[in-house]
């Protein structure tokens, strides 16, 4: 999952990245334009052929469109520096220049794409194997109650019989059966278990 999220904060960087550099771009071909536009209202101004007015105006749209340029500029660099970080690179990295990634329009409804985006999320995998492991540790718990039947076969030889025995008695069986008394401890151990169990079911949901 981290290395998933270190993949998509990366390529939104990158985006936001492209989406800066293409806002600059535009923004100081506008400020281009409007220069020119401040000078001919300049000269027309000078000549009486047009109004105070119209000069201000320009030069009021120059203004702002220059402190949009260090604006775009700053965010940029902001996030230049957390491409960098992200990338584990030193500050001081220049990148390039960043293509947009062109992307193409998806022949689905809203709802599909939830539903896809949903059946693939890797956190409701992780919480399904949770609520797994949690009911196998109920079913543990609640075998705990059983009897443990242990049986047992070996020869008179393994037994510590030196001698060689007679067929007859060439073997022996030992079974035994342990019963749990302590039954407050396997109760208590079931009830944890089950509140596991229903705390990672209410998660899933």
């Amino acid at each position: 999952i981290a290395c998933r999220d270190l993949i998509v904060e990366v390529k939104l960087s990158v985006a936001e990245l492209a989406y800066l550099q293409r806002a600059i771009t535009i923004t100081q071909q506008n400020h281009d334009l409007l220069q020119h536009v401040q000078q001919v209202a300049a000269a027309r101004y000078a000549q009486d052929q047009a109004p105070l007015n119209d000069l201000l105006k320009a030069q009021a749209q120059a203004a702002q469109l220059e402190y949009d340029l260090v604006l775009l500029r700053e965010l940029q660099e902001v996030e230049r520096v957390r491409l960098t970080a992200l990338l584990d690179e030193p500050s001081d990295t220049v990148f390039g220049p960043v293509v947009a990634v062109t992307l193409e329009p998806l022949e689905l409804t809203p709802a599909e794409v939830e539903q896809r985006a949903l059946a693939q999320r890797q956190e409701l995998e992780l919480l399904q194997a949770e609520l797994r492991r949690a009911g196998l540790q109920v079913d543990r718990a609640r075998s705990a109650w059983w009897p443990e039947l242990s049986a047992m076969v070996l020869t008179t030889v393994d037994a510590g019989d030196g001698a060689r025995p007679d067929r007859e008695d060439a073997w022996m069986a030992e079974l035994s059966v342990a019963v749990p008394l302590d039954l407050r401890k396997k109760r208590a151990g079931v009830r944890a278990a089950v509140a596991t169990r229903t705390a990672a079911s209410g998660d899933l949901r």
